[in-house]
């Protein structure tokens, strides 16, 4: 592969067996019961480009969830899972 084709790494993904996994981090409230800072999660795919696009939008989708529970917390509600 050529330089001028060669993909940008995207942080944290990488590939196990074919598949492609990505390492996001566990909130702060969730750290204790998870007892780590980082999980592991499989994006079911072997293919580099779908790879990057699923861990872009959980990357995304996990920091809108964030924002959304820090502001209900912020305005005095309690957040249950």
């Amino acid at each position: 592969m050529s330089k001028d084709t060669k993909m940008a790494r995207l942080p944290g993904l990488f590939q196990r067996d074919g598949v492609y996994y990505v390492r996001v981090m566990v909130p702060l409230d969730l750290r204790k019961e998870y007892g780590t800072t980082k999980r592991v999660v499989s994006l079911r795919t072997s293919d580099s480009r779908t790879a990057k696009v699923k861990a872009t939008t959980l990357r995304a989708e996990r920091r809108v969830q964030g924002r959304a529970v820090a502001l209900a917390c912020d305005h005095g509600f309690s957040i249950n899972s």
